[in-house]
This record gives structure tokens, sequence and C-alpha cells, in this order.
């Protein structure tokens, strides 16, 4: 949403929950439109491919989770590492259920 919201210059209004008759969670409005740059990440995204597979072995250091938790926090978003092996299983399940 961020890159999207890049690729106008002007401002961004959101609305939340504009209609109470539908599931719409936000509707939001952009302005002008913003560098070229965040415009060509903008064009790539429907280009991008997501693999489910296990990228590496290793485990994330302790000081990157911090890092990525202090990163969700500005934006309002909690971030939480799931490390033990039946949470994992158990969100994997959620999510491929919903897949």
């Amino acid at each position: 949403m961020e890159i999207a919201a890049g690729v106008h210059d002007g401002p961004v209004a959101i609305d939340i929950c504009p209609n109470v008759d539908d599931d719409t969670l936000a509707r939001v409005h952009f302005g002008d439109e913003g560098p070229q740059h965040v415009r060509d990440l903008f064009a790539a995204i429907p280009m991008r491919r997501t693999s489910r597979t296990k990228f590496e072995e290793n485990l994330l250091p302790n000081e990157l989770a911090g890092q990525y938790q202090d990163i969700a926090g500005q934006y309002g978003v909690e971030f939480t590492l799931i490390s033990d092996i039946d949470s994992r299983s158990a969100i994997a399940d959620l999510v491929a259920e919903g897949y």
C-alpha cells in the first residue's frame, strides 16, 4: 500500500468503513502522480511471484526481529516472530486452508 500511495505525489485520504451496508473496510483516494522510481515499483507489483517453499534453514537473528517489530510499529502493525514448530504448523494449516 505504501508503494501504491507513493505513486501519487499529492495527499492521500482514507475513509474507514465508508459503507456500513457492505464489507468495504476502507476507501483510499490518491492525489497527483508521484516520482518515477516509485511508479516503476508500482508497475512491477503484478509481475512479482511468491513461493511458499523454504528459502533457507537459517533462523532470523533476534536483533533483526527487533528491527522488524520497530518498523511494523511505525505503521500501527504488530510483528510477531513464530519460531516453535507447533505454532508454525498450525499457521501453515490455516494458510493452506485459506489458499
